[in-house]
């Protein structure tokens, strides 16, 4: 059984509902695009923070060795680098310094003291991505490092 059609009448879509049609489309569409922009800028900011965190280790360790081979309890210190896709500077602040603890000497009967060799510092790590879309954007880091002096510990007095 075929449907009936008045023979002036054309079949086919009207114009509002191609218009209805493509207007939704289009919002699909748009919708879509924003999804995979948030998702592309979401991948980048975690590959990022991944390289980021794979970095810092080598750099506490760097700055580390830097600081120790200095082998002085200075009151600052500071430099700069880069390393991989990373520039770095920072700046070491010392906090205090310690005297090792005093140990008790059976033979003398008497407790004696050390001359201060430790010492701990305030350390201001600002790390910057070198290129890519975020170049330029800083990240501080702010931890503290204790740093002793090589030589052995010379006795100051005794008690």
């Amino acid at each position: 059984m075929q449907a009936y059609t008045s023979p002036g009448r054309q079949q086919g879509f009207t114009l509002v509902e191609i218009l209805i049609a493509s207007t939704i489309l289009f919002m699909v569409l748009a919708s879509a695009t924003l999804s995979y922009r948030t998702l592309v800028h979401s991948e980048q900011q975690a590959s990022e923070v991944v390289e980021l965190h794979s970095v810092l280790p080598i750099l506490y360790a760097t700055l580390q060795n830097n600081i120790r081979e200095q082998n002085e309890l200075a009151s600052s210190m500071n430099g700069s680098g880069e390393l991989m896709r990373w520039n770095y500077d920072w700046v070491a602040t010392r906090n205090r310094v310690v005297a090792p603890a005093e140990r008790f000497d059976p033979n003398l009967s008497e407790f004696t003291e050390y001359e201060p060799r430790y010492a701990v510092y305030d350390i201001e790590l600002r790390i910057s991505l070198r290129d890519g879309a975020r170049a330029g954007k800083q990240r501080q880091f702010n931890y503290q490092e204790l740093i002793w002096k090589t030589a052995p510990a010379v006795p100051v007095a005794s008690r």
